[in-house]
């Protein structure tokens, strides 16, 4: 069984796969790392939209390949990404689970990781 955990706020996500005797952060691109234009804040706004969408769907191509993934962060992303694959069937086969937690460092996010799915054995 493949294990992934996903750390997101407003602005990152942090991957976390579960290993036999490790666990591997790997982080993905933001999208407030991409370049803006300074444009009338209509077009910030829409240009904000499109690139979480982007960052989201890139975030889902890793999800295809894990059998269990966690969601967790400080922030609404966690919802607004389970929302958006919820409604895609390539994801049907996946158990995904949702925690809302504080913001959590990269050793708390490695620990919430493993915590979770050796909890979840027992």
């Amino acid at each position: 069984m493949k294990k992934l955990g996903i750390y997101i706020d407003q602005s990152s996500a942090n991957l976390i796969e579960l290993t036999v005797a490790i666990l591997e952060k790997k982080p993905t691109n933001s999208f407030e790392d991409k370049q803006r234009e300074e444009d009338n804040e209509n077009h910030i706004e829409f240009r904000e939209s499109h690139l979480q969408n982007y960052y989201f769907k890139k975030i889902s191509e890793y999800i295809l390949y894990y059998n269990e993934v966690l969601l967790f962060g400080t922030s609404k992303a966690i919802t607004k990404l389970f929302d958006m694959i919820a409604n895609d069937n390539r994801f049907y086969n996946i158990n995904i689970a949702i925690k809302p937690t504080d913001t959590l460092t990269h050793q708390q996010q490695n620990d919430f990781v493993s915590d979770f799915f050796l909890l979840e054995q027992l």
